[in-house]
């Protein structure tokens, strides 16, 4: 009988390796394409409000984050954004 902690009775399962699909220069058709940089939104407004302004904003937003609600009534409510 072998010691209790021999362990050369047991027999190892058999490694599975996937196979390679291919090399590095294979482009994958996976993802969104990448945007225009014209098109990019990279442009920062630092804006301070009072606690309670920003509280009713946070209430009004609902789900949205407070910058993309602002975000949507300017380009929506406004012609700010809009060539004269």
């Amino acid at each position: 009988m072998p010691n209790k902690n021999d362990l050369s009775h047991i027999k190892a399962r058999e490694k599975l390796i996937l196979e390679k699909t291919g090399t590095k220069e294979k482009k994958s058709n996976a993802g969104r394409k990448k945007k225009d940089p014209s098109e990019k939104e990279s442009e920062l407004i630092p804006l301070k409000l009072l606690p309670s302004e920003y509280d009713t904003l946070v209430k009004k937003a609902g789900l949205v984050k407070v910058s993309t609600y602002l975000k949507h009534l300017i380009r929506t409510e406004t012609d700010w954004l809009k060539d004269t």
